[in-house]
């Protein structure tokens, strides 16, 4: 069935938190595969090191540095 009203749009670009990803109770297990605990800024960032051959040794560091500029 086609999807012509973009139902359930929102979860494209719904920032769900870091609970849906860390919590210990499953809160929000469903959405998990949905989720991305971080900012774009540090999305951006973790795309570019990796494309470039290198690892980000803690990306939440980086997110909470770049939470000021938003």
């Amino acid at each position: 069935m086609a999807n012509n009203i973009n139902f359930g749009k929102i979860y494209d670009s719904t920032w769900w938190g870091v609970g849906v990803t860390s919590n210990t109770i499953n809160w929000g297990i469903i959405y998990k595969n949905l989720a991305n605990p971080y900012n774009a800024i540090t999305t951006a960032f973790n795309t570019r090191v990796t494309e470039e051959g290198f690892t980000v040794e803690s990306l939440n560091c980086v997110n909470d540095i770049t939470n000021t500029f938003n």
